[in-house]
């Protein structure tokens, strides 16, 4: 008993050390209360208009507040959304989808949209303090409620991400 507790105990302060700091089971949505607050506020994700649609009042809160937002979304007509529409049965008309993404952003100076051509192996939603992922399947499966982690800033994670987002964004602004 008391080696099971102590194991127990070793893994989560090495959950903690890493910086992850809560969970989202993928049908609830991601949050945090300093997204209205955060200087820096960058989305990444490949088409879906259904982010959108679930973080509409963050998106309208942060353009009232005059505070930028950062998207990167799929460049329509790539090697990459091309693969996203054939490695799935059943897979929308991705140039379709992005249009439709295109539509439904606030038009606004303070939102800045960036267009990649990469297959990402995450989304996720990065703030000054914390980072939520959201992983993608590598199955061809499409999986509705995919579970999220929240980092913390000045941890090992958010370093790797935070380096590969910049990475992301300096690769596709210099593609543009």
């Amino acid at each position: 008993m008391r080696d099971c507790l102590t194991a127990e105990i070793l893994s989560n302060v090495r959950i903690s050390q890493n910086g992850i700091i809560d969970a989202s089971d993928g049908k609830s949505p991601m949050t945090s209360g300093t997204w209205n607050h955060s200087k820096d506020f960058i989305i990444g994700l490949h088409y879906s208009s259904a982010f959108l649609d679930k973080y509409h009042d963050i998106i309208e809160e942060r353009v009232k507040r005059d505070m930028p937002i950062t998207i990167l979304r799929s460049k329509k007509d790539t090697i990459a959304t091309k693969y996203l529409s054939s490695s799935r049965k059943n897979s929308p008309d991705i140039d379709g989808k992005i249009t439709e993404f295109d539509s439904k952003i606030h038009n606004s100076e303070l939102i800045t949209i960036i267009e990649h051509d990469k297959v990402l192996r995450y989304s996720f939603i990065m703030s000054d303090d914390n980072i939520w992922v959201k992983f993608l399947t590598n199955s061809s499966n499409y999986c509705p409620n995919v579970p999220a982690l929240k980092i913390r800033k000045n941890s090992p994670l958010f370093a790797f991400f935070n380096k590969d987002i910049q990475e992301l964004i300096k690769e596709s602004s210099n593609d543009s």
